[in-house]
């Protein structure tokens, strides 16, 4: 079953607070429709609306069926693996993987091993050959650190 497209938007009001609202989109459509069709929806919202819709995402299914088909057992949510990476222009971006290998991290560093072959230092490698690019929309080219981390947080060594 496909899934829908994902509209979520943002109305700031008269205070100058922000709220949050969403709305779905037939899966049928192609991504250009589903822009124009959330654009129409966006505009009659802000028509019943005292306030401004001040931005707005469309958020498009990706299929990952084919992907992992359950998790490993020891696998934990709270441990994960960050890329820090910038572009030519020095914007940062960062990629937080949930979940990730404790086996691809330097043993008593903290640090994502750059060994041949390794899928950290393949993913570090991906970073800056696939279309990856800053919230500028410049191009990662860099990857300034990458480490362990728990809960969100940096593991120290």
């Amino acid at each position: 079953m496909a899934l829908p497209y994902e509209v979520n938007f943002t109305v700031l009001d008269g205070e100058g607070n922000r709220a949050s609202g969403g709305f779905f989109i037939d899966s049928n459509q192609t991504v250009a429709n589903a822009v124009t069709e959330a654009e129409g929806m966006l505009s009659d919202l802000q028509d019943d609306c005292l306030g401004k819709v001040e931005s707005a995402n469309l958020l498009v299914p990706i299929d990952v069926s084919g992907f992992a088909t359950a998790p490993d057992a020891g696998s934990n949510a709270g441990y994960g693996h960050r890329w820090n990476g910038s572009s030519a222009e020095g914007h940062r971006s960062v990629i937080n993987l949930p979940a990730a290998d404790p086996a691809n991290a330097v043993s008593g560093s903290h640090v994502l091993s750059d060994v041949a072959l390794n899928p950290a230092k393949v993913i570090t490698d991906g970073i800056v050959t696939r279309a990856l690019t800053t919230s500028h929309d410049e191009p990662l080219t860099v990857v300034n650190s990458k480490y362990e981390t728990w809960g969100g947080r940096k593991i120290s060594a």
